[in-house]
């Protein structure tokens, strides 16, 4: 399903884009994601008309025939319904500004998704990151060792780590002020470990680059340029795969076992839902059935009911 940009102007999903930007303040990676959504649609529906005609003449059974032959095409259910949730957005835009009056995507039902649950690090894994992997001499290697920490101690997005700005960290390192989805800002705890990090560090980065980096972004570059969401990306992926061998290694991961180790410790799931900035308790949840199957994978390992029920069956 090839997108074909020019063929279906950018008025109005150029305005949904500002929207998005400046209004509800996303990120420029969720805004590229909507625009693309909505992008593929009208491209794939209405090839070669105006966009104006193409908003008039969606329908439902245009949107329909547009997730069928994504499916077709081999996509996962959840790109599809990804696209789909876009899609619905931006119409429901459109209508609160009075551009049409029936939104298309009403009425549509995702597609059933299977149940994946978030991919963390065991315990031992996560002490073995940073009490044996080895992340290198001068600053750069206090820095790549900070990024991990950062993400694993206080389980932050990747796009938070590279946004973060040594005036969001209070005197002392004792806590940090993280911007996250939607805009909204979360004050975390540093632990001693962290905060003689980020001391370590910021003194070493400093020296690199003089004491104005202390006005700008944490990790930088060998350069002296922010680092960004994809060499963090690089960076986690390179130093994970010195502790486990599962496939995927990117920045999530320690988000991921973030959360997981801190309910497996007994941490309440309303804390872990703050500290993660969840806007809903929903997408916490998840960790519950992470730590449940981590508890059934135990109990099956070494309970002597479950050892007896394996013979039985032969396993």
């Amino acid at each position: 399903m090839s997108v074909q940009r020019e063929a279906v102007g950018s008025g109005w999903v150029q305005k949904f884009s500002d929207y998005l930007r400046y209004e509800r303040r996303y990120s420029e990676h969720t805004v590229r994601s909507y625009e693309g959504d909505v992008e593929s649609f009208l491209a794939a529906q209405f090839p070669g008309v105006t966009e104006d005609d193409a908003l008039q003449s969606a329908s439902r059974g245009a949107v329909r025939e547009w997730m069928a032959a994504m499916v077709q095409e081999g996509l996962a259910s959840t790109t599809v319904n990804r696209r789909l949730a876009g899609l619905r957005y931006f119409f429901r835009y459109l209508q609160r500004e009075g551009v049409v009056k029936v939104n298309p995507t009403l009425g549509l039902t995702r597609l059933r998704e299977p149940k994946r649950l978030p991919v963390s690090l065991r315990q031992a894994e996560a002490e073995r990151l940073f009490s044996e992997v080895d992340y290198g001499e001068g600053w750069q290697g206090k820095r790549d060792r900070l990024l991990l920490l950062l993400l694993y101690s206080l389980g932050l997005r990747r796009s938070e780590a590279a946004a973060l700005c040594w005036n969001d960290l209070s005197k002392g390192y004792t806590t940090v002020r993280v911007r996250g989805k939607g805009d909204k800002d979360r004050v975390l705890p540093v632990t001693d470990e962290l905060a003689e990090a980020l001391g370590e560090y910021g003194r070493a980065v400093a020296a690199e680059f003089g004491s104005a980096v202390y006005r700008g972004v944490v990790f930088l570059t060998d350069g002296g340029e922010a680092l960004g969401d994809g060499r963090i990306y690089e960076k986690v992926k390179a130093y994970l795969g010195q502790v486990t061998t599962q496939s995927y290694r990117g920045p999530h991961v320690l988000r991921h076992s973030f959360a997981t180790h801190m309910l497996e410790d007994g941490a309440d799931i309303l804390s872990i839902k703050e500290l993660l900035g969840h806007s809903s308790l929903s997408s916490t949840q998840v960790y519950t059935h992470v730590d449940a199957e981590t508890m059934r994978a135990a109990y099956v390992h070494a309970h002597p009911h479950a050892r007896a029920g394996r013979g039985r069956d032969g396993k």
